[in-house]
């Protein structure tokens, strides 16, 4: 039972302390508190589902746990403010992906960063709406800035250099970082990409550019291509024309040709190093030359036509279309310079004119061909030529090539469109015949590589 508080109620005890210190004058029939009481002993002080607290300037009340405060604040004296359920303690409360808030008479759900609210309302408290993941990537303008690709993720979004583009800082970038991404365009490199691998550059010691192992025969041709690569490239910025590198492609075809005799898989290497290297020669003048002038150059060995893109690729559907000796190339711009870049491109096409003699029907095997029937002789009937943007990878739009026959093709002959392998044999895989005639074919392929037209005479019979 709780204690009746203390109450004045004769004139004399008034008076007494009138005379000396009042601190409170408490009528017949009130409550009233003398300075030392403790408040906390009186139950009517805090509401319900709350505790009191004595403290040097007298008391305060706070909501139990799972009640907070209808004024919203944790401590309290004022006996209107009550203590009401904190819905907030429930997970439920709100939604996956939302925050709860308490507010004064209530509470309200809010979809965090990252996310929306199907009803569309910012605060909303009804059970049904949920938060929704916002594809910032499609938002317009883009979220990310030039060359870069935006990559959606659940409640946020990446930023990364598009391919051909690099940053000082790194290659991505997502909320929160720190760093910035301002991606610009690389520089080719005019070393061959299979000379970039690990097992390569130890191949031959530590460089191959010094001759540490002159009677290696192959060592010597890497020497031999890396001096090569060097006069063709150029140092810096310096704009270069093709005209100016033919003479050290045509050294290098000449230097691949004599390991022609050399074993099958060498060969396949040396030349697999000759076509990455006349590529990034190429690409890399074409990324030198100003504006979207197209280059040509026909020396003894081989046509080179190459074109940088700067318009951005003024048109949908743009096609860019390259000839080399009758062979030709046609690509979509936009796979040039990337569906969403801002910038440029560089592509290059190249005819040679006696490759095919080097990379010829020993290096055909029909078990990579995947054809449904057993194919008679089979011979390379035309040009071997090479397409590349220097992106590796599949493209966003395959490509064609029209190339002319070497024989004409007769009814009952069979085409079959091919791309060299790293390693060496003639693959069909990601290629396939568009149309043809007696005497030239176009196949489409979803990537870069350097390619050629196979004829097998008299397809024999279905293969069980």
């Amino acid at each position: 039972m709780s204690k009746k508080p203390k109450a004045v109620a004769t004139m004399k005890q008034l008076i007494s302390h009138l005379l000396g210190f009042c601190w409170l004058v408490c009528f017949t029939g009130t409550q009233c508190f003398t300075s030392d009481d403790d408040m906390c002993q009186y139950s009517t002080t805090c509401p319900s589902f709350a505790t009191c607290e004595n403290i040097t300037t007298g008391y305060h009340c706070t909501c139990k746990r799972g009640y907070i405060s209808s004024s919203l604040e944790e401590h309290f004296t004022n006996p209107a403010v009550k203590c009401v359920v904190d819905r907030c303690q429930d997970s439920s409360t709100c939604p996956a992906f939302a925050t709860c808030e308490n507010v004064a008479g209530g509470y309200h759900c809010t979809c965090k960063r990252g996310f929306a609210s199907s009803s569309g309302k910012q605060n909303f408290t009804d059970p049904t709406v949920k938060c929704i993941d916002v594809n910032e990537c499609s938002q317009d303008p883009p979220v990310c800035g030039p060359h870069n690709q935006c990559n959606n993720t659940r409640g946020s979004f990446t930023c990364q250099c598009s391919p051909g583009y690099s940053s000082p800082s790194g290659t991505s970038w997502k909320p929160g970082d720190s760093h910035t991404l301002d991606c610009t365009e690389n520089l080719i490199s005019c070393q061959p990409r299979i000379l970039q691998r690990d097992d390569f550059k130890s191949l031959c010691g530590n460089s191959t550019q010094h001759g540490n192992q002159q009677n290696n025969r192959f060592c010597t041709f890497l020497n031999e291509t890396s001096k090569t690569l060097e006069s063709a490239c150029g140092n810096g910025n310096q704009s270069i024309s093709l005209k100016e590198v033919s003479t050290s492609i045509d050294l290098l075809f000449y230097a691949t040709a004599q390991q022609s005799n050399g074993s099958k898989e060498e060969v396949a290497l040396v030349a697999t190093i000759f076509l990455q290297s006349v590529e990034s020669a190429a690409l890399a003048t074409a990324r030198k030359s100003p504006g979207n002038k197209t280059q040509t150059i026909t020396g003894e060995t081989m046509t080179i036509v190459a074109q940088r893109v700067t318009d951005n690729c003024s048109r949908a559907g743009k096609m860019i279309e390259l000839n080399a000796e009758n062979e030709l190339m046609s690509i979509d711009c936009m796979t040039v310079v990337g569906a969403r870049e801002q910038g440029s491109g560089v592509v290059a096409f190249i005819s040679y004119a006696t490759l095919e003699s080097i990379l010829n029907n020993n290096f055909i095997d029909q078990q990579n061909l995947r054809e449904d029937v057993k194919l008679g002789s089979t011979m390379l009937n035309s040009k071997v030529v090479s397409g590349t943007i220097g992106k590796p990878g599949p493209l966003s739009k395959p490509f064609n090539f029209t190339l002319e026959h070497k024989q004409k093709k007769e009814m009952e002959d069979k085409i079959i469109c091919v791309f060299w392998n790293l390693t060496g044999p003639w693959f069909t895989e990601g290629c396939r015949l568009l149309r043809e005639n007696s005497t030239h074919t176009t196949c489409t392929c979803n990537h870069l590589s350097s390619f050629a037209i196979l004829m097998a005479s008299h397809a024999i019979k279905a293969v069980l």
